[in-house]
């Protein structure tokens, strides 16, 4: 009230006050204090707001005005209920004052009441009817439809419902009047006429099943998908269906089975309606479903019918199902039906392998699909033998995929590649080199592993064919097996002539099978170039290319490209999380060929730089040095006599000085991700075995010192807390009371989380920590947790930050909070 009588006036109020203005009169008014809102009311007619404004306020501010949830119950625990609001005895009154009537005794804001209830729901209504009051018909009529932008007009189903509940027979002329007066669409006449049927049993159930006819029967015409419009009860067939089942059973049945044969875009609920009254006798209205062309349904509308129809024995349907999966023009719809075909249908492998030798590449491509989903010796026997002759690349991919384990299980002989390679130049793949932006006699050399001989043109060109078609980023099956038998040490030219080429063509993704060339070819080097196409692809915001250098990046499988991609992973989370995905998709691959997990993958990629556990012994002049990472993750040296010196030693062989400022300078690039990386597994509550934990975090010479820059706590196998400690450098474990402690075989260490200590030992802990000056890579114990307090245990939502400023930030700051 103070601020409101103070500072607003609606004479001087400006359009970014408007908004907070209708909220306050709304919220005002949806309460139950009567003679507060009337003092309320009076303040805002003062202030220069009319009758009209407080009701538009509250009408279009609310789905319902006339109603408000007890949330004082609610916030004790209770379960919330309605209770009127002081709206509604303020419209009564308005509307039966003389003085806000016109001159033919109407409410002089009906027009507004008939547009709130049009657009935001039945509230209105029902309140007028249960209140008796005498809404003039020809006003009432026009709440019982609603007309879109392109003047269409609709019938309002809820408002309808609500007349005939209330009113009866007293309304069942006004709405026959609407229907003959106004131009609806045959569901919308279906839908009130159902209505009304429902009120008076029987009464037009005929004019019904004559609509029947136009919606769903002889009548209805393939461009008119009314049938498929959504109303309160289903969509349009759905409700007509169940009429006439309920109607006349028998003829039910064939009229759906026609109109599933007739027409296309039928919506699924439609499908999953018959399939959950048939349940097996479903499948002819399923199969016709199918049969419609493929692009008239959406992914998802097609996966719900295929998982339809796996529930069913389907071999009595082969000749429909195999029909359906040779017209279907879309690859994943193909692959789907192929599936259900090769479960469900028996005996199916003689029909397949007809087909695979059949004359046309969609009868042999059906094929192939079909028995790649079959696991049978025979079966890969017939597609070993069918393999080197299928000249259709899709038809013989399939087979390839299906064959890998079998064919290419173990890695090929430079003989069995020779071989593979002419197989392709029979097949009249290798006659020409169909790649822009290179020229063929340009391109570096490279050579065989096993011979040191150079690779053919042939050889060359079957890479390029290959990798074409690899999916993704992905290696193709058979290009890898030529990538096995190259010499890596010589082929960095090669990979680096092909980056220069990509980037040459614009980054033109047409081409992006260059990037994966180079990373099956490259080294280190090949990766900095990688690198810096990915930092220009986020500064050009060219989203999907970063993804494919990502993807790049992992298949050089080095330590230093995994490390970068993972760093991407979580640079990346918030900010980009395509890319973040893409990145975590290459680590989850990577991971899987090792069988581990992508944490584990993480620890196993930092560098231990040749270390013997903490330190790298070498000779300068006769005399041994040990260079070691001190604490602020710098090189320092210890002499024979223990001296500790921060630099290298004068006369260090140059090598040995190459190596060690290398080393240097790979710390720096390691350490600006670990923090981050360290502290997300805080968070996450991530647990080492014990051998684990001390191979990564005693055997590394990075990773010991973050191990002494954190607390630890042990768990049992229940993941209880045993024992909080820190580490010395000496690599001593010491708890709270600075006694030793010795760790099981069978207990897990986790980075310490304040949120399971108790305020007592953390602030006992805060001394300690005080006291040994030292110093966390990241807030632990003044970190600020949040617990869940006794009287929010119960309850959906937490008040207590309110009004609290969020800092700006990363992008999900904005996007997500």
């Amino acid at each position: 009230h103070p601020f409101f009588d103070t500072f607003i006036d609606k004479t001087y109020l400006n359009a970014s006050y408007q908004w907070a203005i209708r909220a306050a009169i709304k919220n005002k008014m949806t309460f139950s204090d009567v003679a507060s809102a009337k003092e309320f009311i009076d303040l805002c007619l003062r202030k220069g707001f009319t009758h009209q404004d407080i009701l538009s306020c509250c009408l279009t501010n609310s789905n319902d005005p006339f109603n408000y949830y007890d949330f004082e119950n609610m916030e004790k625990g209770k379960s919330a209920e309605k209770i009127p609001s002081a709206f509604g005895p303020y419209l009564l009154s308005l509307m039966n004052n003389p003085s806000f009537k016109d001159h033919k005794g109407e409410f002089k804001y009906n027009e507004d009441l008939i547009d709130y209830v049009k657009n935001n729901g039945i509230y209105l209504l029902n309140f007028l009817l249960e209140n008796n009051v005498d809404f003039p018909n020809d006003k009432l009529q026009l709440l019982l439809y609603r007309t879109d932008y392109n003047q269409r007009k609709s019938i309002n189903q809820q408002a309808i419902a609500s007349l005939l509940k209330i009113g009866g027979e007293r309304y069942e002329d006004l709405v026959l009047n609407l229907m003959k007066t106004t131009h609806f669409q045959d569901s919308d006449k279906f839908m009130a006429y159902k209505l009304l049927n429902d009120n008076s049993p029987n009464k037009y159930t005929q004019t019904l099943l004559e609509l029947t006819k136009k919606l769903i029967g002889d009548e209805a015409l393939s461009a008119n998908h009314t049938y498929a419009k959504h109303t309160s009860e289903g969509t349009v067939c759905e409700v007509v269906g169940a009429f006439l089942h309920q109607y006349n059973p028998a003829a039910c049945k064939q009229i759906l089975l026609k109109f599933t044969k007739d027409k296309s875009n039928i919506p699924i609920n439609f499908f999953k309606w018959i399939d959950e009254l048939y349940k097996e006798e479903s499948l002819p209205y399923l199969i016709n479903g199918l049969k419609h062309d493929f692009k008239s349904y959406g992914q998802w509308t097609r996966n719900q019918l295929f998982e339809l129809l796996k529930k069913y024995e389907l071999s009595s349907y082969k000749a429909d199902l195999l029909d359906i999966a040779l017209n279907y023009s879309n690859k994943q719809g193909r692959k789907l039906i192929t599936k259900i075909i090769a479960d469900k249908v028996n005996p199916i492998i003689p029909d397949a392998s007809e087909l695979l030798v059949g004359k046309t590449i969609d009868l042999r491509i059906t094929g192939a699909l079909i028995l790649s989903h079959i696991e049978d010796e025979n079966v890969q026997d017939l597609l070993l033998e069918t393999l080197d002759n299928e000249k259709n690349d899709d038809t013989r991919d399939v087979m390839l995929e299906t064959l890998a384990n079998v064919k290419y299980g173990e890695a090929l002989n430079l003989a069995e590649v020779k071989k593979m390679i002419d197989l392709a130049n029979k097949r009249k793949k290798l006659k020409t080199f169909k790649e822009k932006w290179i020229e063929e006699t340009q391109l570096p050399k490279l050579y065989w592993k096993e011979d040191g001989t150079e690779l053919s043109q042939e050889a060359i060109r079957f890479i390029f064919y290959r990798m074409r078609r690899a999916k993704g980023i992905n290696s193709d099956l058979e290009a890898k097996q030529v990538f096995n038998a190259i010499d890596k040490e010589r082929s960095g030219s090669f990979a680096k002539a092909l980056i220069r080429a990509f980037i040459e063509s614009n980054a033109n993704t047409k081409f992006k099978h260059f990037l994966s060339l180079s990373a099956f070819l490259g080294n280190d080097e090949v990766m900095k170039d990688l690198d810096n196409l990915f930092k220009s692809s986020i500064r050009d915001k060219r989203t999907k290319m970063a993804e494919y250098v990502v993807g790049s990046l992992a298949m050089i499988g080095s330590d230093k490209a995994l490390r970068i991609v993972e760093v991407i992973s979580r640079k990346f989370a918030n900010k980009k999380r395509t890319i973040a995905a893409a990145a975590l998709a290459a680590l989850q691959s990577a991971a899987e060929e090792l069988n581990i997990t992508t944490d584990e993958l993480a620890d196993r990629i930092i560098p231990d730089f040749g270390f013997e556990g903490l330190y790298k012994r070498f000779d300068v002049d006769g005399d041994e040095y040990r260079a070691f990472i001190n604490s602020d993750f710098k090189l320092n040296y210890f002499n024979e006599d223990g001296k500790m010196r921060k630099s290298i030693p004068k006369n260090t062989n140059s090598e040995i000085k190459k190596e060690l400022r290398a080393i240097e300078k790979e710390v720096r690039t390691i350490v600006k991700s670990q923090s981050g990386r360290l502290e997300k597994y805080m968070v996450e509550g991530r647990q080492w075995p014990v051998e684990d934990w001390r191979t990564f975090f005693f055997e590394n010479p990075i990773m010991f010192v973050y191990a002494m820059k954190l607390l630890w706590v042990v768990l049992d196998e229940k993941d209880q807390i045993l024992d909080c400690f820190y580490i010395d450098e000496d690599a001593g474990m010491y708890n709270f009371e600075d006694d030793e402690i010795e760790l099981g075989a069978n207990q897990k260490i986790s980075i310490l989380h304040p949120f399971y200590l108790d305020e007592k030992v953390q602030e006992q802990w805060k001394d300690k920590v005080y006291e040994m000056s030292l110093e966390f890579i990241f807030p632990i114990l003044n970190r600020p947790t949040f617990k869940k307090r006794e009287e929010e245990m119960e309850l959906a939502y937490s008040t207590r930050f309110s009004d609290q400023v969020v800092q700006k930030g990363p992008d999900f700051t904005k996007s997500f909070l």
